[in-house]
C-alpha cells in the first residue's frame, strides 16, 4: 500500500508517428524503482510480452517496444502503476504501396456484373473501395476480394446509377476507374392494335417490348387500372397484355405506359341489338284488318256510283282508290318487315 501511494511519475509518456512495419518505443520515468510490474494497455487490451511486444524495466525507467507496427495498431497507449498513470497516442502510418496494375476503366451493360482489379507490391495490409468520396463495403450489391498482391471488387446487378468514378486506397497509394453503363433504350416492337368486341365479352390487349420493364401501367381513358374481377393484367417476359371482362357498351382509349413509351389503342364495344319481331297470328290479324277495309272501301265506291251524281261519284273514286293504294303499300311493307327480322 506504501509503494502505491508514493509512486509518482517523473517523466510521462509521449506520443509516437512511425510508418510500418518500424518499431515504436514508450517510455515512463518514476520516482521509485517499481517492485511490482506495471501494466501496459493499447486501446483498452492488457499488453502481454511477445515477440511483436517487449516490456522492459531498469531502475525507475519503464519500456514498451511495438518492435513491429501496422496501421491497425493505431491508438491510445496507457501505462499504470498503482494510482499513477499516463497516457499518449500512438500512430502507424501505412507503407507506401506501388501500384503494379490500376484500375482500367470499363464499359458494361445494364443488370449484368462488372469487376474492378488493381495490384500493389508489397501486397497491403488495409484495402478499402469508394465510389468518389463514398465508402463501399461488402453487401449483396460488392463483392470484394484479395488474393496475394491483387484486389478485387465486383458490382452486381450494374444499373445506370453504378456509372461514376471509383477508388481504390492502400498503404497510402490510391488507383482510380471510371465504370459507364450502357443503358438499353426500351422501344416497343408489337404495337397495340385496335379491339372491338361485344356487350358482356372480352377484349385483350397486348404489346411486346425489346426488353423487360421493371416498371409497367395500363389506362382507361387516362384512369390507372388495377387488377381486379373483371381487370387481369400479366407479361409474360418480354410481352405485357391487358384482359377485361364483362364489357359495357363504350369506345374508350386504352394506354400501355413504361418510363418514356406511351401508346394507347382504340376499344369499341357494341351493344346488343333490340329488334321487335312480328308474330304470324300478328300478321295475319293485320292483314285480314287491311282486307277488310279494302273491301269495305270498294263497297263505297260501288255505292257512290250508283246514288251520288258523276262528279261527286269521280272525286270519292279517286280518294278511295288512293286510300286502297295506300294499304295495299303498308300491307307488303309490313310484310317485307316481317321478312327481314325474321332472317336476323
Amino acid at each position: 500500500m506504501f509503494e502505491k501511494q508514493a509512486i509518482s511519475i517523473l517523466k510521462g509518456l509521449k506520443s509516437v508517428e512511425v510508418m510500418e512495419p518500424k518499431e515504436a518505443c514508450f517510455k515512463v520515468e518514476t520516482s521509485i524503482k517499481l517492485e511490482r510490474a506495471p501494466k501496459w494497455y493499447l486501446n483498452g487490451q492488457v499488453l502481454c510480452p511477445c515477440p511483436e511486444i517487449r516490456i522492459e524495466r531498469q531502475g525507475t525507467s519503464n519500456k514498451l517496444v511495438f518492435t513491429q507496427t501496422d496501421s491497425s495498431m493505431c491508438g491510445t497507449v496507457q501505462f499504470t502503476s498503482g494510482k499513477s498513470r499516463s497516457e499518449a497516442r500512438l500512430t502507424v502510418a501505412e507503407r507506401p504501396l506501388i501500384i503494379k496494375q490500376p484500375i482500367k476503366d470499363v464499359e458494361t451493360k445494364e443488370n449484368g456484373s462488372v469487376t474492378l482489379s488493381c495490384e500493389f507490391c508489397p501486397s497491403p495490409r488495409v484495402v478499402r473501395w469508394f465510389k468518389a468520396r463514398t465508402p463501399l463495403f461488402t453487401s449483396n450489391k460488392y463483392a470484394m476480394k484479395r488474393e496475394k498482391n491483387r484486389v478485387e471488387m465486383t458490382i452486381l446487378g450494374v444499373k445506370a446509377a453504378d456509372s461514376g468514378e471509383y477508388r481504390c486506397v492502400a498503404g497510402g497509394s490510391e488507383s482510380r476507374g471510371r465504370v459507364s453503363v450502357e443503358v438499353k433504350k426500351l422501344k416497343i416492337i408489337r404495337h397495340l392494335e385496335q379491339v372491338e368486341a361485344e356487350e358482356d365479352g372480352t377484349a385483350v390487349f397486348s404489346c411486346e417490348l425489346n426488353h423487360e420493364s421493371p416498371s409497367v401501367e395500363w389506362l382507361l381513358n387516362d384512369r390507372v387500372l388495377y387488377i381486379n374481377h373483371v381487370i387481369k393484367i400479366q407479361h409474360s417476359g418480354k410481352v405485357y397484355s391487358l384482359i377485361l371482362k364483362r364489357l359495357t357498351p363504350q369506345e374508350s382509349r386504352v394506354t400501355f405506359k413504361t418510363f418514356d413509351i406511351n401508346e394507347s389503342a382504340i376499344l369499341r364495344v357494341r351493344g346488343e341489338i333490340s329488334c321487335f319481331l312480328f308474330s304470324s297470328s300478328f300478321s295475319s290479324l293485320l292483314f285480314s284488318s287491311l282486307l277488310f277495309s279494302s273491301l269495305l272501301f270498294s263497297s263505297l265506291l260501288f255505292s257512290s256510283l250508283l246514288f251520288s251524281s258523276l262528279l261527286f261519284s269521280s272525286f270519292l273514286f279517286s280518294s278511295l282508290l288512293f286510300s286502297s293504294l295506300l294499304f295495299s303499300s303498308l300491307l307488303f311493307s309490313l310484310s317485307d318487315v316481317q321478312f327481314l327480322f325474321s332472317s336476323l
